[in-house]
């Protein structure tokens, strides 16, 4: 459902910008097959709640996709905090691994000259 949501959103947007035209792939019978799909969704959910065979998968969904959302929340707040503790250089020039300095080392060829010595 949130697929058919945020392509609504998307096609809109573009549509306002004057860039539908530029999309390669075009949903057909675009808004409304995003109408009849929401539709049928919200009918399947409606079966679901009603039939006593799927009861309980329904009423599981619910708190599912709240402890989901709340995950979500949680993982983009400590996300949001580890961005804000590091600095614009560190992400434009991170500092080189151990792995990365000897690729580096070896790709110059001080690696050879150390293999020489020894």
């Amino acid at each position: 459902m949130a697929e058919l949501v945020s392509e609504y959103h998307f096609r809109s947007i573009k549509r306002r910008e004057g860039k539908e035209d530029e999309l390669t792939f075009k949903l057909p019978l675009y808004p409304f097959s995003n109408f009849y799909a929401l539709a049928f969704m919200g009918l399947v959910m409606i079966m679901m709640a009603i039939m006593p065979e799927y009861r309980i998968s329904y009423l599981v969904t619910i708190p599912w996709m709240i402890l989901l959302a709340v995950l979500f929340v949680l993982q983009r707040r400590s996300s949001n905090k580890q961005t804000e503790t590091t600095s614009d250089e560190d992400l434009v020039n991170p500092a080189p691994t151990n792995g990365e300095a000897d690729l580096d080392a070896t790709l110059s060829g001080e690696g050879h000259e150390a293999m020489a010595d020894s």
